[in-house]
């Protein structure tokens, strides 16, 4: 190379050397940067991938509890459906029947509790289920507290299962609902209005329950209660034929001896009231008499000796006015005779005395 050559390539070495340094800082420059972008890069692209990898993660855990409740909810909806199926797919037993019935009541739901017992009794009459069903349809009445229609339900299932072993039992329920009737503690709705069983329909229902067993206990409460509600009316003939009922038919009973004393009470009270009928105070006196006679340890003969001590008393002084009457008409037989009975009737005492004396003075005339 000649120095001519050589001395080009060094001025163009110098004229080129700030555009060379130029060039290895933006070569540095654009390293650098690149270096950062992609450190940038590899920071986003991890915080994405992790952001991506959680949003993913809870996804798939909200499609496996989604799923888990559905296939949950599916089985269940199967099963009830299935067993749906199955049931009606299975003919109707009494049994079957009774059990769903008994299970709708226990679950509340009386009203078709009430519709499966009444077409066990209908579709099945003759079978255990339906004697069964027969009582168990008046006895939710009862607890219900729906007591005019569990009479009348209990009366159905007494006229045909006279053999079951709930028997005893309805009648013991039936007398416990006449009862409260007559009592005043059932009511009826009418038109909205609600009102007390009638005296009338009491004494039906218990009329039902003598017949129903009339040589029970519960008769014998039946017909006194009869007559109590009778007098309580004021229906008094009424109430001394049922008094006397009890006494006649059941002499034997606990209402006996107050049957005996009511019977007399009203007889008494018929001569109070004016009908001084000589054969009243004689039914009221044997009605008392009985009652001391035929239970001499009930805790009514005192009374009773009392009221024929009245009526002794009465009787003394109606025979006394009666001579006085003829006395005064100037009937001296007939005062007489009156007088005698006042002795007959009174041994001692002041119109003994009175009687006694007169028959003295009428006898010397």
């Amino acid at each position: 190379m000649n120095r001519f050559t050589t001395a080009i390539l060094a001025t163009t070495c110098l004229l080129l050397a700030p555009s060379c340094s130029f060039l290895k800082r933006g070569s540095t420059a654009v390293q650098n940067i690149s270096s950062a972008a992609s450190s940038s890069v590899q920071k986003v692209s991890s915080a994405t991938s992790s952001r991506v990898k959680g949003i993913s993660s809870a996804a798939s855990s909200s499609v496996q509890k989604v799923s888990s409740a559905t296939s949950s909810r599916v089985k269940d909806i199967s099963s009830a459906a299935t067993s749906k199926v199955l049931r009606r797919g299975a003919p109707d037993t009494p049994g079957s029947l009774l059990s769903e019935a008994v299970a709708l009541e226990q679950a509340g739901k009386t009203s078709k509790a009430h519709g499966l017992y009444k077409k066990i009794v209908k579709d099945y009459a003759l079978s255990d289920e339906a004697a069964e069903a027969s009582f168990r349809l008046p006895e939710s009445l009862y607890r219900q507290n729906e007591l005019r229609d569990a009479f009348n339900d209990y009366q159905k299932f007494l006229d045909n299962y006279k053999s079951s072993s709930h028997y005893a039992m309805a009648l013991k329920r039936q007398e416990d609902v006449a009862h409260k009737a007559a009592d005043g503690h059932i009511k009826q709705s009418f038109l909205g209005l609600k009102s007390k069983i009638s005296p009338s329909v009491a004494v039906k229902m218990l009329e039902q329950v003598i017949t129903n067993a009339p040589q029970a206990d519960s008769a014998s409460r039946a017909q006194f209660k009869i007559a109590q509600l009778l007098q309580k009316e004021e229906k008094y003939n009424s109430a001394l034929d049922a008094y006397q009922k009890v006494s006649g038919l059941y002499p034997s009973s606990r209402e006996a001896p107050q049957a005996l004393f009511n019977t007399g009470s009203l007889y008494v009270r018929e001569t109070r009231n004016g009908n001084r009928n000589q054969a009243n105070i004689g039914r009221a006196k044997d009605a008392f008499y009985d009652l001391v006679n035929l239970y001499p340890s009930s805790k009514l003969v005192p009374a009773a000796r009392g009221q024929i001590k009245k009526l002794n008393q009465s009787d003394v002084m109606r025979s006394y006015e009666t001579a006085q009457f003829y006395e005064k008409k100037n009937q001296p037989k007939a005062a007489i005779f009156y007088y005698n009975e006042v002795l007959s009737r009174a041994k001692s005492g002041s119109l003994h005395d009175l009687a006694k004396k007169k028959i003295a003075e009428l006898g010397s005339r």
